[in-house]
């Protein structure tokens, strides 16, 4: 296909409601049409999903992807297709049917496929936004989840993903079930439990902040709420959840050093390293000297490191 014969498809496919689109592309997967044009096909229609459809067109739509990957003869590879472009949708009803499938084991030779885009689905922020509207879908199906393998690994990262404050709870909970400290939860071989614990470094949602920096507290240094949190905040890479960090080191009268040179030595946005260099030129702010030496180390420990990257380049 040329340039011109693409343009002029995009052109046309464009034109298409979103049921017409729908039905294009649907014939080119079942006749094995050109891969491009199917390519093309569904990028356009992902974000006429997206959009505000009448629901009888919605519910449409999604009976059809559901026929085709249930009830048809669509090989291993056509059907990857059509759960790819219900991971890229995002939408309440593209996950629900992404659930569906894993529940049903509809598609048992791709379950993994369709793992990876449950787990992935709090990454799509179309519309330049987090979706909690997915969160309750996923909670519901985390407490109602057999023992399908890797499916809760899944259901945990969409929900870190998504960043809901609902989801987040239901993360801690079942953190704290491996344990109310660090030593506690260390001590235990719970693979599910471990990988909550490596979810919490995913959240990216800057709603979620508040609800993580409750967290943040004079409870003992090892407490596995006030690690998750802290850990969590670090990971984010935004001027919110640092903030979040700095005024709890110089509001504590404890010595939290341990946690925060670590944590803040791996900033990494440039908002967050304008706020660590003007909270630790203000030392007279913080109630513990102790936690403005840990901010200092830290800053001093990410320039070393970034004096040590440019010299070897």
């Amino acid at each position: 296909m040329t340039v011109e014969e693409r343009n002029d498809l995009a052109r046309e496919l464009k034109s298409l409601s979103a049921p017409a689109l729908a039905d294009r592309l649907f014939n080119l997967v079942q006749t094995k049409g050109d891969p491009g044009e199917i390519d093309l096909a569904w990028r356009l229609l992902v974000p006429k999903l997206q959009s505000e459809l009448a629901e009888g067109e919605k519910a449409r739509i999604y009976s059809q992807v559901q026929s085709l990957l249930v009830g048809s003869e669509l090989t291993d590879n056509q059907k990857l297709d059509l759960i790819q472009m219900l991971g890229s949708t995002a939408t309440p009803e593209a996950l629900r049917l992404l659930l569906q499938l894993t529940e049903q084991n509809s598609v048992p030779t791709l379950r993994q496929v369709v793992h990876n885009m449950i787990g992935g689905i709090g990454e799509v922020q179309w519309d330049g936004q987090f979706h909690e509207e997915l969160s309750p879908l996923l909670e519901q199906a985390w407490k109602t989840s057999g023992a399908v393998p890797g499916y809760r690994e899944a259901l945990a990262e969409a929900i870190a993903g998504v960043g809901a404050r609902s989801g987040i709870e239901l993360l801690y909970a079942e953190a704290r079930r491996g344990g109310q400290t660090v030593a506690e939860f260390s001590a235990q071989e719970d693979n599910l439990a471990w990988h909550v614990l490596d979810v919490f470094q995913k959240i990216r949602n800057p709603d979620a902040v508040p609800d993580l920096a409750t967290r943040l507290g004079d409870q003992p240094l090892d407490n596995l709420d006030l690690v998750l949190s802290g850990t969590s905040l670090a990971a984010m890479g935004r001027p919110e959840a640092t903030t979040a960090l700095l005024r709890w080191a110089e509001s504590s009268s404890k010595d939290v050093g341990q946690l925060l040179e670590p944590w803040l030595s791996e900033v990494r946005d440039p908002d967050s390293l304008a706020l660590l260099e003007k909270t630790i030129a203000s030392p007279a702010t913080f109630k513990n000297q102790s936690n403005w030496s840990a901010l200092d180390r830290a800053l001093r420990e990410w320039k070393a490191r970034r004096s040590t990257t440019g010299s070897e380049n």
